[in-house]
């Protein structure tokens, strides 16, 4: 009975591939990849200086930074978002293979991705990549788990939003943001500002002719008396003799 055991055991090892043998399979399949230009699938593993460690067709291979399937304008852009890309599935070509030692190179520089399209007005979580003077850059393709690669907007200054400041923002940071449509220059818009984006898309203005519920109010240490129409667009009421003639002390 043991010695059954035993000789399946030694049947087992035999009928398994040396490793030297496996590598040597696998490194010949990417060999074919390369000559072919085949494209495949490489999963991302960690992150480097310069780049990310990955997987393709069972190996470790490296990938550049500037062979990313998209761009940014520096590194520093890749080092915020390089965390949520762990794990993450994309498609490349073998660009270089050195067989001693054994290091792989890939390029993932190429078409893998459908075209996105935001809907004006909506919230996408995004990832602050960049931070300057006069705003912040957000990828909102992580709204989208990266299946349309990298969607950069800029959130300007002046639509941050009251209650925030763009000093509170640091690279890295998962925030949400809101979609306004493209620019002239073809680049993505972004605001904090609920009450700017409803402007833009006509939404108050779409309550001409309602009757409408709105808040009265006065800040402290100022005469004018404004609206708050459903209690987020600012209004204010024209008391004056063409509307309300004799009315308008009343009305005050």
């Amino acid at each position: 009975m043991i010695l059954g055991k035993i000789i399946d055991r030694i049947k087992e090892k035999l009928a398994r591939p040396d490793k030297k043998e496996w590598l040597t399979r696998l490194v010949q399949e990417l060999e074919n990849h390369r000559f072919n230009f085949d494209t495949l699938p490489f999963n991302i593993v960690e992150t480097k200086d310069t780049g990310f460690l990955v997987k393709v067709n069972g190996l470790f291979a490296f990938v550049s930074f500037y062979h990313m399937p998209w761009k940014y304008v520096d590194t520093g852009c890749w080092i915020a978002i390089a965390p949520k890309l762990t794990g993450k599935r994309f498609f490349c070509k073998i660009h270089k293979i050195d067989k001693e030692p054994l290091f792989v190179i890939i390029n993932g520089a190429v078409p893998q991705f459908k075209k996105a399209e935001p809907t004006t007005g909506k919230e996408y979580k995004g990832l602050v990549i960049k931070i300057t003077d006069y705003g912040i850059f957000i990828d909102i393709g992580y709204h989208f788990d990266w299946k349309y690669g990298s969607l950069v907007g800029l959130l300007h200054k002046s639509q941050i939003g009251v209650h925030e400041k763009i000093e509170n923002f640091f690279a890295g940071q998962e925030v949400t943001t809101i979609f306004q449509g493209v620019n002239d220059r073809g680049q993505y818009v972004l605001s904090n500002d609920r009450e700017t984006t409803d402007w833009q898309l006509g939404i108050p203005q779409s309550l001409v002719g309602l009757a409408v519920w709105a808040i009265v109010e006065r800040k402290p240490g100022h005469k004018a008396t404004g609206l708050l129409v459903r209690g987020k667009y600012k209004s204010q009421l024209a008391v004056n003799k063409q509307y309300y003639a004799k009315y308008r002390k009343t009305i005050k």
